[in-house]
């Protein structure tokens, strides 16, 4: 999702930028009902996306258009009710990524108007506009109309937001593009979020007051804590086995290092590819082939793993002891608003032979199928379950050095691929009926 050709040249004239703050708070409640806590302790799975973003953008073509202010208020009212949207990370303790917490400072969001002529929507947003050279961890060549976070150390001593909007205005229709912190939601609650912001935005906008039941809450994040999840799944007794455990070599510091630094220089070229909706209805199909459980998902995450696995001239199917990460979700309870995603790993039996040359359809549904299985255990398990949770606080919980050191050493030499697969975020069509 990046800008297409020219839209580097079209000149682009900031309006407004400034940071929003939450509405005056109530003593006891939030506008929502909520009880106000000073911060929000974060989940194991929480802090591990700390360091990273997430973002999302809405085209709004044929002349609509959002209202500025409307959307600014929308966006105070929302930082009322989520607290730890206007907040800011407090600093690392003893160098472990378990110590972080957002404190509801109250400082705010940031909030960017921008004005762009000579583009369209369509223009901006089109797929022909996706790739990128010379990407860097530096360099990351976001699309114009996301507002990049700072990720590194000011975000690590609460000088950085934690969420920005954009509202780009072109020539026919406006673009509006958030970027969060992803300590604060994993992809799958952005329909929640987006539901919210409109619903306020409606409010703001002269409309209705926003349906409580469109509205997200503050949660305690300890629904997803390891020693929560025993007591209630009735495994108290339980304990992690020795391969969750984090541990350090010099070997490993040094290929940590290495990869590091490797990553900081290189420059990748970053290629997207765009399947229409019909295509990833057809490519489920196709894989659910004597397996119907196959979902969406796991058909998607197939075929984008063949592809990286045949482009890096590597076997088709990872078969064990190789492995590729597929992303999950955990069981959360219903109204869960955080970071709930295992990067679970996925190898086919041992001995299992690879496809045939040109078997695609035969790789894509070996490869679903293996998918689905491990899911389906890593979810109605209930050891499987505490085992990701155990994962997680056991890579929190230790010194970051360390933590890496068992990532570049332990886990990534055995990963042929990682991928993920987010459903449509939640639209704003009835968003700008009121602007």
């Amino acid at each position: 999702m990046a800008c297409c050709f020219g839209a580097r040249e079209a000149p682009e004239k900031v309006l407004v930028r400034k940071l929003v703050q939450p509405l005056a708070l109530r003593k006891q409640s939030g506008s929502n009902g909520s009880s106000m806590a000073s911060s929000t302790q974060l989940s194991e799975l929480d802090t591990l996306s700390a360091l990273s973003a997430t973002a999302r953008a809405w085209g709004f073509a044929g002349g609509r258009r959002l209202n500025a202010e409307a959307l600014e208020a929308a966006l105070a009212l929302t930082l009322t009710d989520l607290p730890l949207l206007a907040g800011r990370l407090t600093g690392l303790k003893k160098l472990r990524l378990a110590s972080l917490a957002i404190a509801h400072s109250g400082r705010g969001a940031l909030l960017v108007v921008a004005e762009r002529r000579g583009l369209t929507v369509a223009q901006a947003m089109s797929p022909a506009g996706w790739p990128r050279s010379g990407v860097t961890a530096a360099n990351q060549q976001l699309p114009f109309y996301v507002e990049p976070l700072d990720l590194g150390r000011k975000l690590l001593k609460g000088a950085a937001t934690l969420m920005t909007i954009k509202l780009t205005q072109l020539d026919d229709g406006d673009i509006l593009g958030i970027s969060m912190c992803h300590a604060i939601l994993d992809g799958m609650r952005w329909p929640g979020l987006a539901t919210h912001l409109a619903a306020r935005y409606r409010q703001a906008a002269g409309g209705p007051a926003a349906d409580p039941n469109e509205l997200l809450h503050p949660i305690d994040r300890s629904v997803l804590s390891l020693e929560r999840y025993l007591r209630e799944a009735g495994l108290e007794g339980w304990k992690p086995p020795n391969s969750a455990a984090v541990r350090g070599s010099l070997a490993g510091y040094w290929r940590a290092l290495k990869g590091l630094s490797s990553r900081a220089r290189t420059a990748n070229d970053l290629a997207l590819l765009h399947v229409p909706q019909e295509g990833v209805t057809a490519l489920r199909a196709m894989a659910a082939v004597g397996n119907p459980a196959v979902t969406t998902g796991d058909a998607v995450q197939a075929a984008a793993a063949l592809l990286i696995h045949a482009a890096h001239r590597r076997p088709l199917l990872p078969v064990a002891t190789q492995a590729m990460a597929a992303m999950v979700l955990l069981p959360t309870p219903k109204d869960f608003f955080g970071n709930a995603v295992r990067m679970l790993s996925v190898s086919l039996p041992a001995g299992t032979k690879q496809p045939a040359e040109g078997d695609a359809l035969g790789a894509l549904r070996a490869l679903a199928g293996g998918i689905r299985q491990a899911t389906i255990r890593c979810r109605s398990d209930k050891e499987e379950v505490a085992l990701a949770l155990a994962e997680a606080q056991a890579l929190a919980g230790a010194p970051v050095p360390r933590m890496l050191c068992h990532v570049f050493s332990e886990v990534l030499p055995h990963m042929q691929s990682a991928t993920n697969y987010v459903p449509v975020s939640g639209r704003f069509e009835s968003l700008v009926e009121l602007s």
